[in-house]
């Protein structure tokens, strides 16, 4: 395919259905297996914690965590901590809210998490990470062994269901990650996802209606 320039690029993203030019990180509420991990009140808690509501939004921050699928992941050591987040259109939101009952979350330009070293994440099956080369000596050389520090944070890896493991792939999800805690003003937030009757909380974050405040029950009306 042709390589486009950034107009071309921004056009595209701008004019296509399954491109967003937002990138959100929403508070899950039960896990992968439907067990509540948190309840309502612990999310909207976590959420003013964030933006440092109780500072007058003055230094907001996102904590970086492991991820527990690098926990299986030989020469991952130190996990790497990061900030996952997803670049899903509204679509995409409304299903992580129905499967994961999230009621917050907060979403920025893409432009911004560009500026802070944010990535789309890289993506590869597990036989490609464990796979291997010979060198003149014949002896084996490992992929995983090669991958710089700097790139361990946004991999990746599908995983095939097997006897031992459920398996695994999050290419669905359009996972962005930033690789340690992210600092950042309360203007650089673009969206604040909360309830509406929560409103009256977050509005002291708004400055001429920015950040937005969307419930995401409304998706239902758009989506």
């Amino acid at each position: 395919m042709p390589e486009t320039n950034l107009k071309q690029t921004l056009e595209l993203q701008n004019k296509s259905p399954d491109c967003s030019g937002i990138i959100t990180r929403l508070l899950r509420q039960v896990d992968k297996n439907g067990i509540e991990i948190h309840t309502k009140e612990d999310s909207v808690k976590y959420l003013l914690r964030i933006l440092d509501a109780e500072n007058n939004f003055s230094k907001p921050k996102i904590d970086a965590h492991w991820l527990q699928e690098h926990e299986s992941l030989p020469y991952f050591d130190p996990k790497p901590n990061v900030i996952s987040f997803t670049e899903a259109t509204f679509s995409g939101i409304k299903i992580h809210r129905d499967i994961f009952k999230c009621n917050y979350g907060i979403s920025f330009k893409r432009e911004f998490i560009l500026e802070k070293d944010g990535s789309p994440c890289i993506i590869i099956p597990e036989g490609r990470y464990y796979s291997g080369t010979k060198n003149e000596e014949g002896k084996l050389h490992w992929l995983f062994h090669s991958i710089p520090d700097q790139i361990k944070p946004f991999l990746s890896i599908i995983r095939k269901p097997t006897a031992f493991h459920d398996g695994y792939d999050i290419s669905h999800e359009r996972e962005w990650r930033i690789a340690g805690d992210l600092h950042f003003k309360i203007e650089d937030v673009f969206i604040i996802f909360c309830p509406q009757e929560d409103f009256p909380i977050f509005m002291k974050a708004q400055d001429n209606g920015i950040p937005i405040l969307f419930d995401l029950k409304w998706l239902d009306l758009i989506c």
